[in-house]
């Protein structure tokens, strides 16, 4: 199911980024703390729960299997484990070490030590905030719009997969919020994802990503939809500049044409 879609101001979802992505960070950590022994570079990558407008970290845990969960509309970080035992955090109004030191506290209720809870990564955010900054919602709208922006790419993907046969992991970058659909196989040289905006494409878009890039693919991409980039990857971008219309229906056939013909251009 396709919702509207509205053009965001691009400053005002600039703030909204900066805030998701840090608190994000909260929700990622917690995977990467206690799965130290596994072999998946991806663990601490989310799922977009489409039920709960939320986005979720897999499961962890030795005793109980629990998942952290942020609820972008409401920006609500929440524990969830066995037995109906749910800690929740409203983030708005508090510090990122705040949160940070009560997600340590309410995992040892878990039947985890808190104290091995650490957000380090292999990657590093744009704009981290300062130990001072409250985290807020900074405009209700925005974050309103970003959770129909995700549930149409949610869907959008699955129904891709299904119709192009297409088998691989749907996960969130906690990097960037990027929602990436990788295909599985090494005959596969690209992804399909959204982007809520970066510091290159300041808005919303939608993207291909290709691994290499050969002469018969240039040529191809000489015919395609969407913007050519190769700056700081390979890719196709759609804006939502160029696919927002006044019907719903016609902006999901726009977005689902921009990956299907550019699959089939690709393959």
């Amino acid at each position: 199911m396709w919702q509207k879609l509205k053009q965001i101001d691009i400053y005002k979802l600039e703030k909204a980024r900066i805030q998701l992505i840090n608190a994000i960070r909260l929700v990622c950590a917690a995977p990467r703390s206690y799965l130290k022994d596994s072999d998946d570079n991806r663990r601490d990558w989310l799922i977009w729960d489409v039920e709960t407008s939320s986005i979720v970290s897999r499961e962890f845990g030795m005793q109980e299997k629990i998942s952290v969960t942020l609820d972008i509309e409401q920006f609500v970080l929440s524990i969830y484990g066995p037995n109906g035992h749910i800690e929740h955090l409203v983030l708005s109004g508090l510090t990122y070490p705040m949160a940070f030191g009560w997600m340590k506290i309410k995992l040892d209720t878990f039947h985890l030590n808190g104290e091995e809870f650490n957000d380090e990564s292999v990657y590093s955010i744009a704009h981290t905030l300062g130990v001072d900054d409250e985290m807020n919602v900074t405009d209700q709208n925005v974050f309103s719009d970003l959770v129909i922006y995700f549930s149409n790419a949610y869907h959008s993907f699955i129904q891709l997969k299904n119709e192009l046969n297409i088998h691989g992991k749907l996960l969130i970058n906690p990097e960037n919020l990027n929602l990436v659909l990788t295909p599985e196989g090494d005959e596969n040289v690209f992804s399909f994802g959204f982007s809520p905006g970066d510091n290159v494409y300041l808005e919303p878009y939608f993207y291909i990503q290709l691994e290499k890039v050969d002469e018969k693919i240039l040529h191809q991409l000489a015919k395609t939809i969407g913007i050519w980039n190769n700056k700081n990857w390979n890719g196709l971008v759609f804006l939502a500049s160029e696919f927002l219309t006044l019907d719903p229906d016609h902006e999901k056939i726009r977005v689902m044409d921009f990956f299907k013909k550019n699959y089939w251009r690709l393959k």
